[in-house]
């Protein structure tokens, strides 16, 4: 027997466009951990809530016990919190939606997101617009989706401590398909978070001391990092 299951729960794994969905108007989803997770964001990365919805998302450590609960404004794009200190026994992850009839839910993120030690020389943020156009002189445009891409440069203040966890999110996210990530521009205002996806397959990587130091806690790395809209 061959079973497919279109609208698993176990989609909220996915940084791709899967989603999970439930019949009727509430739902609960529980995440389960064998060993005490740190966690020191938790969010929906990937949603269709809308409206009247209402979502939130509960840690609990090994004997139940509600350690935080994070009840977003229903907004389009990633909804995400930032813990002022990380968790360090969360043990399950309880998602509830209410009045969220033929909505659904996609990726789910609770963790340690990456940082760099220092910030980035340069963060440009691009609005941009999917349109199916027609043909003329002046063609109308068929309105498809909206996102944001950009691009992240660091500038000889990027060290080896850094690239190394860097590029293996980038190797990460090309060895599953090119699945996009979150950017957050600044942990202070996650509702500026979007996703997008790297938008290069080659990467330049310098270094200001031209990979001399004896030393590789010494160098100096330059990365830019080019982003594309995923269109929602």
């Amino acid at each position: 027997f061959s079973v497919r299951q279109p609208h698993s729960p176990a989609h909220v794994q996915s940084a791709h466009g899967e989603s999970w969905q439930w019949d009727g108007a509430t739902a609960t989803l529980t995440v389960t951990w064998t060993t005490d997770q740190i966690i020191g964001a938790v969010g929906l990365l990937r949603h269709s809530l809308s409206g009247a919805a209402t979502i939130s998302l509960a840690l609990k450590n090994s004997g139940g016990t509600t350690l935080h609960t994070f009840t977003p404004s229903v907004a389009s794009g990633p909804l995400l919190e930032f813990l002022a200190a990380p968790l360090t026994t969360v043990r399950s992850l309880i998602v509830t939606v209410a009045n969220a009839t033929g909505m659904a839910l996609g990726w789910l993120y609770a963790g340690t997101p990456f940082s760099t030690t220092y910030s980035a020389a340069r963060c440009s943020i691009r609005r941009a617009y999917k349109l199916e156009s027609g043909a003329g002189v002046n063609p109308r445009g068929l309105y498809i989706g909206v996102g944001r891409g950009g691009e992240i440069a660091w500038e000889n203040f990027l060290w080896q401590t850094d690239l190394d966890p860097l590029l293996a999110l980038i190797d990460a996210c090309k060895q599953d398909d090119d699945a996009p990530i979150v950017v957050v521009p600044q942990a202070l205002f996650p509702e500026d978070a979007f996703l997008a996806r790297i938008n290069t397959d080659a990467l330049e990587i310098s270094d200001w001391n031209e990979f001399q130091p004896n030393d590789k806690a010494l160098r100096a790395l330059s990365l830019t990092l080019p982003l594309e809209a995923v269109y929602s």
